[in-house]
């Protein structure tokens, strides 16, 4: 799949010649993109359009030919270096502590041990994921950013009942914005954040398989574009990195569950 062309979709061309651009281009694509940096803006993260393009470019053809474990480890790896090298500080990254968040987290800390990493705390995590969240915290090294909506739980039932059991789905996208949007924009103001890594793989549902692999900005008001590494990733996949890095596992795999969320939406398989 070509993740990434759909990404360039409606985009300007660069002005700058491909044949120029891509005249010391290696398979290591992100020492290519450094030293393009550097030699360009003086090594500063550079974090307009033309960039994000190029990077993209450059990753094109690499994430389409990934077709084994490794190499599709390999370029996931290459792709967190680009984004640390293009947006240092402004890149960021997001988790919900989920059964196969830990494959990302410990990927990125591979490449970039103080990426931040945003957990959003709804309120109504199993506490199962609470534990689960401090064990990685403890055991990666992550510099984990709590965010949590201004509303607490107690204050949203008293005023509006259990939004999520509603059968309007204005209702539920009320439920959505105040415990998961707003607090999620709230971290990338606050974090000054222009990237972030997602663990999204385009074989989990049938929205995520149209996803590209760099997402522009959601609206006119974000400036946080989201970028997928693992895009091309199957749960094969996830599943042999547990066990080659000897990964813990959520409390709740355990107990049949194949998904976690909020604990009133989340049950085992076989409930």
């Amino acid at each position: 799949m070509d993740y990434f062309k759909r990404s360039l979709k409606g985009k300007k061309t660069s002005s700058l010649s491909w044949s120029s651009f891509l005249s010391f281009y290696t398979y290591n694509a992100v020492d290519y993109v450094a030293k393009w940096v550097t030699e360009h803006v003086g090594g500063k993260p550079m974090v307009d359009d033309e960039v994000l393009l190029q990077g993209v470019k450059l990753f094109e053809t690499q994430m389409n030919a990934a077709t084994d474990f490794s190499s599709k480890v390999a370029v996931a790896k290459d792709i967190i270096r680009w984004a640390g090298d293009s947006f240092g500080d402004q890149l960021v990254m997001s988790t919900s502590f989920g059964l196969q968040s830990a494959v990302l987290l410990h990927l990125a800390s591979q490449v970039r041990k103080d990426i931040p990493v945003i957990w959003i705390d709804t309120g109504y995590l199993p506490v199962e994921t609470y534990q689960y969240a401090m064990h990685l915290k403890k055991h990666l090294g992550l510099n984990v950013k709590i965010y949590q909506s201004d509303v607490s739980p107690t204050h949203m039932e008293s005023l509006y009942g259990k939004l999520w059991e509603s059968k309007d789905p204005t209702e539920r996208r009320l439920y959505g914005l105040m415990r998961k949007v707003m607090p999620m924009k709230r971290a990338h103001g606050e974090l000054n954040a222009r990237c972030m890594l997602v663990g999204l793989r385009s074989n989990q549902t049938e929205h995520r398989s149209q996803l590209p692999a760099l997402e522009q900005p959601e609206d006119e008001n974000s400036q946080t574009c989201k970028l997928y590494p693992m895009l091309n990733w199957s749960k094969e996949d996830i599943d042999e990195y547990f066990v080659l890095h000897n990964l813990p596992q959520h409390p709740l795999v355990q107990q049949g569950y194949t998904s976690v969320g909020d604990s009133h939406s989340s049950r085992p398989k076989t409930a």
